[in-house]
């Protein structure tokens, strides 16, 4: 067990979060070697594939609520190009110079991630892709009739309302990167020094804060207008494993509030071990829910975990293990860690010969869709989603 201790960094809740919530048929060959589901009762593997030209790869990162659209980046004889995938279309690109797409909003309708742009501070510069519409490059901010005050570089969580959080930087702060919200009038918030990775319409958000941020602030019209923000530390480990707690750190993914439940990766000690005494540090999968820290269990063999997903009951949660040969996309159900190639077949479905899965990355809701990455039969880097029958 972990105990809150001082190690950098984790989740941010805005104001009122924590009181607020105390026939053996499988089909015909897809083109990417999976099988379609002509049953329902069968579940489906896909792989995405990728965009023309460039290298064959691609790179899943989220999933809309549904299940129906999933988002990433591919290769082209451009560079990087961000993509949308649904299951009847396949892939599309989304245009935009070496694009990149980090998020989805839950009905579908709203992607965004990031583009070059070279007068940015850090070169890039913050992008929405919406349903109909050409890309947006997000304007930096500055009050009416004052310099520009902060350049979004970066967005990594879309809403239905078209809002979006993500990452800005500071003209001339020295490349510190702030949590930042930018919603579709133009208002402009801050949020403090880091990451977010994870959000909803409610304000709720989830990612880390800087190891140099020793509070939280408070920036922007909306935010001074709205009220305060709180900041909870969750730090890893609760045991005396960190004795030296600038060396460990944890990056909070997903989260659901009713339960309350978060979960991340940590990078800290074996237990047992101590920074202190030089341990290694490893990656390990947690959760956290109203009973405190833990621990996600690793496969047989293995010394690497990670979460990044979670199903809306907080009952199921997807990222990776590691077993003697490596990385697997792991999911657990109430804790307990299953191969996702396992789960597959217990469904009666298959995994193309070949294919190795390294992660899940993202679910839907209702812990049945499961979106990915791995490598396919021909050893290339290639994203992938598997739809079970029913929930686990």
């Amino acid at each position: 067990m972990f105990t809150s201790n001082r190690c950098w960094l984790t989740v941010v809740w805005l104001a009122g979060v924590l009181g607020a919530c105390s026939p053996d048929r499988t089909g015909d060959l897809n083109p990417s070697g999976g099988r379609f589901n002509l049953d329902d009762d069968v579940a489906e593997f896909r792989g995405l594939g990728d965009l023309s030209g460039g290298g064959a790869l691609s790179f899943a990162s989220a999933v809309s609520a549904a299940g129906d659209v999933i988002v990433g980046w591919s290769n082209t004889d451009q560079g990087d190009e961000a993509f949308r995938w649904t299951w009847d279309s396949g892939i599309s690109g989304l245009g935009g110079n070496q694009s990149r797409a980090n998020d989805v909003s839950p009905d579908g309708q709203v992607i965004v991630g990031s583009v070059d742009e070279p007068s940015y501070e850090s070169g890039r510069a913050a992008a929405i892709w919406r349903t109909g519409a050409p890309i947006q490059v997000v304007a930096p901010y500055g009050p009416p009739s004052l310099p520009i005050m902060f350049w979004p570089v970066d967005a990594t969580v879309a809403l239905d309302s078209g809002d979006l959080f993500g990452t800005c930087i500071q003209k001339g702060g020295q490349g510190t990167r702030l949590i930042c919200r930018v919603d579709t009038a133009g208002e402009f918030d801050t949020f403090g020094a880091g990451e977010v990775f994870a959000a909803d319409a409610a304000g709720h958000v989830v990612g880390a804060r800087s190891p140099d941020a020793h509070a939280l602030g408070v920036f922007g019209r909306r935010a001074l207008a709205t009220g305060l923000m709180l900041s909870v530390e969750l730090s890893f480990p609760t045991t005396p494993e960190c004795e030296l707690p600038h060396q460990c750190a944890a990056l909070a993914r997903a989260f659901v509030t009713n339960p309350v439940t978060i979960v991340g990766t940590a990078l800290v000690p074996r237990v047992g071990e101590s920074t202190r005494m030089g341990a290694p540090l490893i990656n390990v999968g947690f959760a956290v829910t109203d009973s405190g820290v833990m621990r996600l269990d690793d496969l047989a063999g293995g010394e690497d975990s990670g979460a990044y997903a979670l199903d809306a009951s907080g009952r199921v949660i997807g990222g990776f293990a590691a077993d003697a040969g490596g990385r697997r996309a792991t999911v657990w159900v109430d804790r307990s860690p299953r191969l996702l190639t396992d789960i597959v077949t217990s469904a009666r479905g298959e995994v193309p010969l070949g294919w190795i899965l390294s992660e899940v990355r993202a679910m839907s809701d209702d812990g049945r869709v499961f979106v990915g990455n791995g490598t396919n039969a021909a050893g290339e880097p290639e994203a992938f989603v598997v739809k079970l029958p029913s929930a686990l």
